[in-house]
């Protein structure tokens, strides 16, 4: 049985830290105005920092869509390994609900799901 760890971008691992713990990171989403971005991938911490002291407009955040959660999870599946999901609490996200939803959808057991 091989063993694939999951988190969403609230860990605060960079990409580079989850790459060398073999760990993947389903990116929050962040919307500064019309512009959404993929929260770790094409906006780092230091640059939503910068936007949120020094922009006009607030940045929004909302939960990783299913979908994003349904293409890892299917390579789970289909390589027969077993998934440990780690996530922000669902009292500040909805990302849990997303992985749920995705697990129902990849109908693969092995997959885990603790926040």
């Amino acid at each position: 049985m091989k063993l694939k760890i999951f988190t969403d971008s609230s860990s605060d691992f960079t990409l580079d830290e989850a790459k060398k713990l073999g760990v993947e990171i389903i990116p929050i989403a962040i919307t500064i105005g019309d512009k959404e971005y993929a929260d770790g991938y094409d906006l780092t911490k230091e640059e939503f920092y910068d936007k949120l002291i020094n922009g006009k407009v607030m940045p929004k955040t909302s939960q990783p869509a299913p979908q994003k959660f349904v293409d890892s999870f299917e390579k789970v599946k289909e390589n027969n390994e077993t998934a440990l999901v780690l996530l922000i609490s669902s009292g500040m996200s909805g990302a849990k609900n997303s992985a749920l939803l995705a697990k129902e959808i990849v109908a693969y057991e092995d997959i885990h799901i603790v926040e």
